[in-house]
């Protein structure tokens, strides 16, 4: 039995090799005067990533806001920006489940915010 078990750990350890551990993809708004960038890593393919969103805004001090998002893949396919008013967007991410997480920022001169929206069902 033991002679079996280590196959399968190891198949199993291997299994998300094929997957990421890190990503980063990095946006401007149309103004250019917001900078976000999300910076992503897990230890293993098969595992949630640990995402960290930076926005830099205006002249307000560096923000972010870090969460788990279950994909196998964080790149421009799954990470989508929808910029409004120029200097505002919802960052969108689409899970392997199916689902998706959305992020709103809201920046101007005089206010920046950043949070994830409510999902509606």
């Amino acid at each position: 039995m033991k002679n079996l078990l280590i196959p399968f750990i190891f198949l199993l350890a291997t299994s998300g090799c094929n997957y990421p551990t890190s990503a980063r993809i990095e946006k401007i708004s149309p103004s250019g005067k917001v900078k976000v960038t999300i910076e992503a890593s897990r230890l293993a393919g098969v595992e949630p990533w640990k995402v960290t969103m930076k926005v830099k805004a205006y002249n307000f001090k560096e923000g972010q806001l870090t969460t788990e998002i279950t994909s196998d893949y964080l790149d421009e396919k799954t990470v989508s920006f929808n910029w409004f008013e120029e200097s505002s967007a919802d960052i969108v991410f689409k899970q392997k489940n199916g689902t998706e997480r959305t992020f709103r920022l809201i920046s101007s001169p005089r206010q920046l915010q950043f949070a994830e929206m409510p999902t509606t069902q």
